[in-house]
């Protein structure tokens, strides 16, 4: 009895000591905290990153912090106020005013030694750095794309673009596609764009027009290039009426919400916009490159990403590197494109029929624009430049004043100004 009594007690005391060392285990566990203007809602994109990373990394936990408004201004307080979040969900036009004001941690060391950046969109890699070094790894990306309606393309027999397709022909088909009631009131338009910089950056681009120089230094307003790309845009609206003006904008809403309604065969956006069309049954539609300035041109896009980035002073910064290459790389990325966050920063998942399948049926074209496009223009005075950039230009997409004396303006009072400190 006292032999079974004591062998009792030895396997008591062992299983006491094992649930002493469980929980001594679970005591260690790194918590990091991942700021986002997200809601972590169950099998929502946050919650998926969440699950899959820790199922690989049982010695990290995720917690997610929601800052639903005012994001960038809140995450700075943050982050200069010596409670940085380990991890926080960053768009690309704040990367470089949080680096330039030293708010974030660079990323080089981890990038270059433990990172897939052969996989890496090479056109993507300078919108992940500030002068030069990494600051933020991908969430996701997107080119833009000639998006057309192709039940308003066959009722009005234009063909569908294509990719030789010239400003010219883009110009002849949208006014075979405006329609006017017996009124002469527009039930259909042609082509539509908003009017801030993002609106309509791919067709800047495309003709080789730039906002301001390779450094960021200068604004490049006043080119021919851009000019041009200004007035044309400005004489859909108000000379050739393809393009509803400021008024009737306002009354139609976006133009997604256009191209939703069929009220629009053209729109140029990127590929979130294919993800909110899910939800219209029978929207038939496809995409196309961005219009050629004449034929033979040399081509151009803009291309976007979202990111995340490791703050300055975060607490646990080698667990938090952990999530973010889980999160930009191929398992991120993958779960990024599943969830219709964008398209995948790594070519090897978005190759695949991850990305590729499902409408609209040429999405091979996202993924071609890589080839020519280059990221929207970030640097750390950006807003005060785009404050001056929409008061100047409002004026001549109502048709009040010239592309050519709104771009002199904006070069004169940014250069003195903005790129004079």
């Amino acid at each position: 009895m006292r032999k079974w009594l004591g062998l009792f007690t030895t396997v008591v005391l062992l299983a006491s000591l094992l649930a002493m060392g469980s929980a001594g285990l679970a005591k260690e566990k790194t918590v990091i905290t991942v700021t986002s203007w997200w809601d972590a809602e169950s099998g929502g994109a946050l919650d998926t990153f969440k699950k899959a990373f820790e199922a690989k990394n049982p010695d990290i936990q995720i917690n997610y912090v929601r800052i639903p408004t005012q994001y960038a201004t809140k995450l700075l307080t943050m982050i200069v106020g010596g409670d940085p979040p380990d991890v926080a969900m960053l768009a690309m036009d704040k990367v470089a005013q949080f680096a330039s004001k030293g708010a974030l941690t660079s990323l080089d060391a981890y990038m270059k030694n433990d990172y897939p950046l052969d996989d890496l969109w090479p056109a993507l890699k300078g919108a992940l750095q500030y002068k030069g070094t990494y600051y933020a790894v991908p969430r996701d990306c997107t080119t833009n794309v000639l998006y057309y309606n192709k039940k308003l393309f066959r009722e009005a027999k234009v063909p569908y673009p294509t990719s030789t397709w010239t400003w010219s022909d883009f110009l002849a088909a949208a006014k075979k596609l405006t329609k006017v009631d017996k009124s002469g009131i527009p039930i259909q338009y042609g082509f539509a764009f908003d009017t801030f910089a993002d609106g309509w950056s791919s067709l800047a681009m495309a003709a080789g027009a730039h906002m301001v120089n390779a450094d960021a230094t200068r604004s490049t307003m006043n080119t021919p290039e851009m000019v041009k790309t200004i007035q044309f845009l400005a004489d859909l609206k108000n000379k050739y009426h393809v393009a509803p003006d400021t008024t009737a904008a306002k009354a139609l809403g976006d133009p997604s919400d256009m191209f939703m309604a069929g009220k629009l065969a053209m729109m140029i956006e990127d590929v979130a916009a294919s993800y909110g069309f899910k939800k219209v049954k029978d929207l038939d539609y496809d995409v196309a490159p961005i219009p050629l300035v004449t034929k033979g041109a040399k081509r151009g896009d803009r291309i976007w990403t979202n990111t995340w980035v490791l703050p300055k002073g975060a607490k646990h910064p080698e667990a938090a590197w952990r999530f973010l290459k889980f999160l930009g790389g191929p398992e991120g990325q993958k779960i990024a494109s599943e969830q219709g966050l964008g398209i995948p920063a790594m070519r090897s998942i978005a190759h695949t029929k991850v990305f590729l399948d499902g409408v609209p049926e040429h999405k091979q074209v996202f993924l071609d624009s890589f080839a020519w496009g280059e990221p929207f223009p970030t640097f750390p005075a950006e807003q005060e430049f785009l404050a001056i950039f929409d008061r100047e230009l409002e004026p001549v997409f109502n048709g009040q004043r010239s592309a050519a004396e709104a771009c002199a303006a904006i070069d004169k009072e940014a250069n003195a100004t903005i790129f004079s400190k």
